[in-house]
């Protein structure tokens, strides 16, 4: 709704009812400047109303978020663009489905958020060992990866990773 209050203490949010969309989800974050963590439909089983759409709003106006995490919905590269350009110093980004992004939008997220402690990426062929070498150039503060059903791995690759990240515990 347009008459929604602003919520300029909000700096949490976890959105968990299958019945917000994508458009409520962007309201909020119009009206929530100083968000620092956001968390959509975790525990929720493929919630129909939520595709990822909102994510370029959250990227422009909560530039303060560190910690973001989308359960639902899938990524698109234009989504990682957005994050990657807007939200730079974000330590915890959990992507959920990306099964439709490249190593494009991946590798600005790889390049532009060198702050990230914690990264989880499902689902993406594009997940190579270029990528790999991408993180352990970049993301040196990186202490926990999952790459789960991202196919374009190798367990050597993974061993690569960790010899140059040894801190950071690999799932894949």
């Amino acid at each position: 709704p347009e008459d929604l209050k602003p919520f300029p203490n909000l700096s949490y949010l976890k959105l968990i009812d299958t019945s917000i969309s994508d458009i409520g989800v962007a309201k909020i974050a119009e009206k929530s400047p100083n968000l620092q963590t956001l968390i959509v439909g975790e525990h929720c089983f493929n919630p129909y109303n939520i595709h990822g759409g909102f994510i370029p709003t959250i990227a422009e106006t909560c530039q303060k978020l560190r910690r973001f995490k989308l359960y639902s919905g899938r990524m698109k590269d234009n989504y990682l663009i957005a994050i990657g350009e807007n939200i730079p110093f974000i330590t915890d980004l959990y992507l959920g489905d990306c099964r439709d992004c490249t190593s494009q939008g991946l590798e600005r997220i790889i390049l532009c958020c060198r702050w990230l402690q914690i990264l989880h990426i499902l689902n993406c062929s594009h997940v190579t060992n270029k990528t790999l070498v991408l993180i352990s150039r970049n993301l040196t503060d990186l202490r926990e990866l999952e790459i789960l059903n991202c196919r374009s791995i190798t367990t050597i690759d993974v061993l690569g990773l960790k010899q140059k990240l040894p801190r950071c515990d690999v799932r894949y």
